[in-house]
């Protein structure tokens, strides 16, 4: 298998068949004698032959040696679980399909296959990675010479590897005529060594896993492990909308209004994301500190409106693509420290205000970048009044922000 061969099927493996089940191989389907398939059961096939395997419900690859890429799959495992891989050889047969399935020995596991054909457990063997390939099948251990006691009732008992019984002594010199002939002396008697036991028959595996449920494909495999909604950064855009503060007229004559829902907006943002429903939707909650800054004037004058915006807000993020995913962000938000001040011409306006306890609603998109980076986009609407001596101001607005935010995992 050369590294050709890993390239196609890296495109291969992006192919998915209906019915829940995924063709390793290009052209038509073929017939089922002449194909491998493999099930699974709480792991994971998520590379063959190092290029991606789809999520299916089977797996189906032509007969050969297979270098597979193995890990746990399930939705309550930790992201530490998740994340370990294994990498092992499997020769596979046409015509015979394979069930995988996790060993547990206390803490650790180890893939099992069961030849579903024969119902017998497949032997797998370790990956040369540094070739990128399968190595040679190392050859099994003959079993012990096996053979039947003289006698006996066709019991087996295996050879010892060497004899128990001393050499018989050499014949001692013919004795001269006359002389008294040596007694022979008695050989000590020699503990007969016991057989040791016949092995154990061994058991047939047998299937009896129910199906696992299918589940969606992705695009590689980091960015399976990949969750998104988990982040700190920052982000900026422009807010608009809400009452007018101040009218501004210039000497050319144009005018010009301070708002109270525009503003330029810089933030500081952090959320996290832990509960999920399977892969599907993830449940957050997240909170922002900001400024908010709008300013109208001339070269004599200029009256600006600072506010600086808390929110804290719960969102839900849903997964559309490899790395994109919708995101929806909906919660309350209060400015603290509101206040118009003048400087130049306008230097005696100083006005505080206060801001009642408003709501935030977003919706947008999280797209990853890279291992620990990713963006956000959203529009945002904000509901908000202030308040101050004269009276309240709707300061409702809507907004356009782009952040960036760093994935410590």
């Amino acid at each position: 298998m050369g590294r050709s061969r890993i390239v196609r099927l890296w495109v291969i493996s992006l192919v998915v068949a209906s019915c829940g089940t995924a063709r390793m191989y290009q052209g038509p389907a073929l017939p089922a004698g002449r194909v491998s398939s493999i099930d699974e059961k709480d792991l994971r096939v998520f590379k063959v032959d190092f290029g991606v395997a789809p999520e299916a419900t089977r797996l189906e690859l032509l007969p050969g040696d297979r270098v597979l890429t193995i890990g746990r799959s399930h939705p309550l495992m930790t992201e530490a679980e998740t994340r370990l891989r294994v990498h092992v050889c499997l020769r596979m047969l046409g015509g015979h399909a394979y069930l995988l399935r996790p060993i547990f020995s206390g803490a650790t596991w180890s893939p099992e296959f069961i030849d579903e054909n024969t119902q017998t457990v497949i032997r797998a063997w370790p990956v040369n990675l540094a070739d990128l390939d399968c190595p040679p099948r190392p050859p099994r251990v003959p079993p012990p010479v096996v053979a039947a006691a003289p006698g006996s009732s066709g019991t087996p008992a295996v050879a010892p590897p060497e004899s128990t019984v001393p050499p018989a002594a050499p014949a001692p010199p013919p004795a001269e005529a006359g002389a008294a002939a040596p007694v022979a002396p008695t050989p000590a008697p020699v503990a007969a060594t016991p057989a040791p036991p016949a092995p154990a028959p061994v058991r047939a595996a047998v299937d009896n896993e129910a199906p696992r449920r299918p589940a969606r494909s992705l695009e590689e495999e980091d960015v399976a492990d990949y969750r998104p909604g988990t982040g700190i950064g920052f982000d900026t855009g422009f807010a608009f909308g809400g009452k007018s503060l101040v009218h501004a007229t210039f000497t050319d004559g144009s005018t010009d209004d301070l708002a109270a829902g525009e503003g330029l907006i810089l933030n500081v943002t952090g959320a996290a994301t832990l509960f999920w429903l399977s892969d599907a939707v993830g449940f957050g909650v997240g909170g922002q500190i900001g400024l908010k800054y709008r300013s109208v004037g001339a070269s004599n004058a200029s009256i600006s409106f600072t506010r600086f915006p808390a929110v804290v807000f719960g969102q839900m993020v849903a997964p559309a693509t490899p790395r994109g995913s919708f995101l929806l962000r909906a919660g309350a938000e209060k400015d603290l420290g509101a206040s118009i001040s003048g400087d130049g011409d306008a230097a005696g306006v100083d006005v505080s205000l206060s801001s009642n306890l408003g709501f935030m609603g977003e919706l947008g998109f999280w797209y990853r970048l890279s291992n620990n980076g990713a963006m956000t986009g959203t529009l945002r609407f904000t509901r908000v009044q202030y308040s101050a001596a004269g009276g309240n101001v709707d300061g409702t607005s809507g907004a356009v922000l782009l952040g960036v935010l760093w994935d410590p995992r």
